[in-house]
């Protein structure tokens, strides 16, 4: 029997936002995690307001807010505000009430500099003197990198652009490989990734220009061999007769196309995600015997541990002075080590994310 479209609204409910989260949903932890640290952070953050004036938005409010940008990949502070409005969970895990409007996306910023530089209130001097406000200063610096992290920071400039379709080598590449097939941006922020609806279906990938041959061929050398293991990889294709080809000033690649889908973000998923990767990791070690394959690319170590001083510098600002001593401490006795020790070498790996998993047909990843 059909039911009937109900076009009435019901003027009183008895349900919470608690009622709508499921009981075995993994943000119950998080949230009770997160509400004792908040507990014993009470004292410290009352400290930064003053004692009477107007209510501002609760700081554990922001901080919270914080965390679920960083959970659900949400770009920017505006973006979570119109999401709070209509989220129940966001708002279960805040502690709003169903009918509590989503505060304005500029407290973020106009409350940013009190929280970073763990300014107290002015009609509390003696905060300026004691531990507290450099432990509080630490504990706003860490929800500051977790805030940063949310909107990615800009690539150095030697990175160079993403490629784009538009530009006339790589409009003629494509037409070239495609063959008057049809094609689509897949998606990728770091390179510039094309299916191409040929048969069978391939990926066409232009890599950045900073990206040296080395690293494509070591790459594609490693996905050779995992084909003979049980891991699924894209077999690499050659292009035009040749492994890798110059686009310009960039690199370019062929590997099959593998059709796939985004796993459901869930908390089994998020364990099955450590699991494949245990599963890569007993591949790769197979694989690299006897000799790891040729080219193989160290990625430039040691230079990577240097901009991440600065970058480190860049990102959490003077409040982050003393790591970034620390690091260069660190960093200068492993510049002594490294004339008499030789660097590892090991295979790039993407980012540990759900976001990077690709699930097939038959269930596998």
């Amino acid at each position: 029997m059909r039911g009937p479209a109900e076009r009435q609204a019901k003027m009183l409910m008895g349900v919470t936002t608690e009622d709508f989260v499921p009981a075995g949903h993994p943000i119950r932890r998080v949230r009770k995690l997160v509400d004792e640290v908040l507990v014993a952070l009470s004292p410290q953050l009352t400290a930064m307001y003053a004692p009477d004036g107007r209510y501002s938005v609760p700081p554990e409010h922001l901080i919270k807010a914080s965390l679920l940008m960083a959970f659900y990949s949400i770009r920017s502070e505006r973006q979570f505000c119109e999401r709070l409005q209509f989220d129940l969970l966001f708002k279960w895990f805040l502690g709003l009430n169903i009918t509590d409007n989503a505060f304005d996306h500029s407290t973020f910023s106009k409350n940013r500099k009190r929280l970073v530089l763990g300014q107290p209130s002015r009609q509390d001097p003696a905060m300026l003197a004691g531990g507290t406000l450099r432990r509080v200063r630490w504990q706003a610096i860490a929800m500051n990198g977790i805030e940063a992290s949310t909107s990615p920071p800009p690539l150095p400039r030697w990175f160079g652009p993403r490629a784009s379709p538009d530009d006339p080598a790589v409009s003629a590449l494509i037409a070239r490989v495609a063959r008057g097939a049809e094609w689509a941006d897949i998606g990728g922020g770091f390179n510039l990734n094309l299916r191409i609806d040929a048969e069978p279906p391939v990926v066409l990938r232009i890599h950045r220009p900073w990206v040296r041959r080395r690293r494509v061929a070591g790459l594609r050398r490693l996905r050779e061999r995992l084909q003979r293991t049980q891991v699924r990889v894209a077999r690499p294709i050659r292009i035009s007769g040749c492994d890798v080809l110059r686009v310009a000033d960039r690199w370019a690649e062929i590997e099959e196309f593998i059709d796939n889908v985004r796993p459901r973000a869930d908390e089994d998923s998020y364990v099955r995600l450590f699991e494949e990767l245990g599963r890569l990791h007993t591949a790769l070690k197979a694989v690299w015997e006897p000799s790891p394959p040729e080219p193989l690319d160290d990625h430039r170590t040691f230079g990577q541990l240097r901009y991440s001083v600065g970058f480190t510098r860049r990102r959490l600002g003077p409040g982050s002075e003393p790591v970034v001593h620390r690091m260069r401490q660190l960093t200068g006795e492993l510049s002594k080590l490294r004339k008499e020790v030789e660097l590892p070498c090991t295979p790039i790996h993407g980012d540990y994310k759900l976001g990077n998993v690709g699930e097939l047909s038959d269930g596998s990843w």
